[in-house]
């Protein structure tokens, strides 16, 4: 049954220009767009991939607020000057929409322009958003990613002191459930009061498409992934538990990029926890200078000796580890999704990509396991899990013990979840097993909450009409 979609009243985005058949996105600088408009106006993998060739990347685009694109109206700012600029009741936001790297955006070391993307819309939009007095505000919506490096919010200000727009009309957007608290440290620090802060939201993309792809893969067996090996895809169902059969490992890992925490977690596990458990990896692509010094920034006491150690005779003797996919670097998280390992193993560490920098983010890695019926620990920043409790998933405390949530520091945050692994794993396979059977009701609650969120499905419209009637309100009400 199609779910019904209303538009948000009395909320509108507004675009500076209409080629043929497309809004163009805002703020982008046309003198390097040839691609955009060869493609009709219309951004694809074309044109992303003609930036990445050229120019680094295309610096933003239109994800319509990562909601469902019924949900909005979207305008000209011809026909905001003709139509509604006069509408005290109706609320308008001009978005910039970063891909992938919001340095580009911002104008920050890096960047594609050398300057804030800002520098690149009308002198018209501009006149509205310095006016302290409408209901047109700048919305920065970078939804598709969380992480938040510790310049962040002094561009975000420095845009509204450069460009002499009013703190308050600069609303930011982002895939980090707790930006609002660190955005909150940063204004305590500099002593910015609260009539002259910006607004944060948090939104987050990646569950909505991941239950998009799931709920495909679970009802539609002519569906095919769509990636280079053109694999037949499967998640994990109710059918695939089977009580009669001891799995034979206790734990999965999966290691693509690995990032700092990545490497210390797997370098302290050591080469016997991981030929004895699913963990993936290719030590051909660490970046990372491992010396002692590597470790002694992140780990403490005889956990870095441990980790050089163990590291170095990884590098000797299993450099590469897989789960799945022989191509460990070329895998995605999306398309790529096979049930096997899922049902071969118990609990999935999920190593996510913020740790040590400030910032909670699920990407697509904390929802695999939920939807494939797997407990998992969730390698995270502090509070994630808190946080993924809020949005309505059960967790796995005291079986697992999930203090290591409340550790901000995350020299003791990693060590106490090395430690938490290496004292499941030296339980008997039974009593694992016996668990992992006696939570069934709490994993098909989780996969089904998780498939909740599909993109038509009515429990996700009501979020994404709550979150654009939040960022509608603080507009008309600001």
């Amino acid at each position: 049954m199609q779910t019904e979609i209303n538009k948000v009243e009395n909320f509108a985005l507004v675009y500076d220009y209409l080629y043929t058949g497309d809004l163009l996105p805002n703020a982008l600088n046309h003198q390097y767009s040839q691609a955009l408009f060869d493609n009709n106006g219309f951004v694809d993998e074309s044109v992303i991939s003609s930036y990445r060739e050229k120019y680094v990347q295309l610096p933003n685009l239109n994800a319509y607020l990562d909601v469902n694109s019924k949900l909005l109206y979207r305008i000209t700012f011809k026909e905001y000057e003709v139509r509604y600029k006069n509408k005290k009741d109706m609320a308008f936001c001009y978005p910039i929409e970063p891909y992938a790297n919001i340095n580009h955006v911002l104008g920050a070391e890096g960047s594609f322009d050398k300057a804030a993307s800002i520098k690149n819309i009308s002198d018209k939009a501009l006149k509205e958003l310095r006016n302290p007095n409408n209901n047109f505000y700048l919305l920065i919506a970078f939804t598709n990613e969380g992480t938040m490096d510790d310049f962040l919010f002094e561009y975000l200000y420095n845009i509204c002191y450069d460009y002499n727009i009013p703190n308050k009309k600069l609303i930011f957007s982002i895939a980090c459930p707790d930006v609002e608290e660190h955005h909150q440290k940063f204004v305590t620090k500099e002593r910015i009061p609260k009539e002259h802060q910006i607004k944060t939201f948090f939104w987050h993309w990646s569950l909505r498409q991941k239950a998009d792809e799931a709920q495909l893969i679970l009802y539609d067996p002519t569906h095919i992934n769509q990636d280079k090996f053109k694999t037949k895809p499967s998640i994990a169902s109710e059918s695939d538990f089977d009580e009669s059969k001891i799995r034979d490992n206790n734990f999965m890992i999966f290691n693509r990029r690995l990032r700092d925490h990545r490497l210390v977690l797997i370098s302290l596990l050591g080469r016997d926890f991981i030929e004895d458990n699913l963990v993936s990896y290719d030590l051909e692509h660490n970046h990372n200078d491992t010396s002692s010094e590597f470790f002694k920034s992140r780990l403490e006491g005889e956990l870095v000796d441990i980790a050089v150690k163990n590291l170095e005779d990884l590098n000797i003797n299993k450099p590469k580890s897989i789960v799945d996919f022989n191509d460990i670097e070329g895998v995605l998280g999306f398309g790529y999704e096979v049930k096997e390992p899922y049902i071969n193993s118990y609990i999935h560490v999920c190593t996510e990509t913020n740790f040590y920098s400030p910032g909670i983010y699920f990407s697509e890695k904390t929802w695999k396991p939920i939807l494939n019926l797997q407990p998992f620990i969730n390698v995270n920043y502090q509070g994630a899990l808190k946080h993924l409790q809020d949005m309505g998933f059960e967790t796995f405390h005291p079986f697992i013990n999930e203090n290591y949530d409340k550790i901000l520091d995350p020299k003791r945050r990693i060590a106490f979840i090395y430690n938490e692994i290496k004292r499941i794993n030296s339980l008997p396979k039974e009593e694992i097993h016996e668990w992992y059977y006696s939570i069934q009701d709490k994993l098909l609650y989780n996969q089904n909450h998780a498939l909740a969120h599909r993109k038509e499905n009515k429990f996700q419209i009501q979020l994404e009409t709550k979150y654009i009637e939040g960022i509608k309100n603080y507009v008309l009400n600001s």
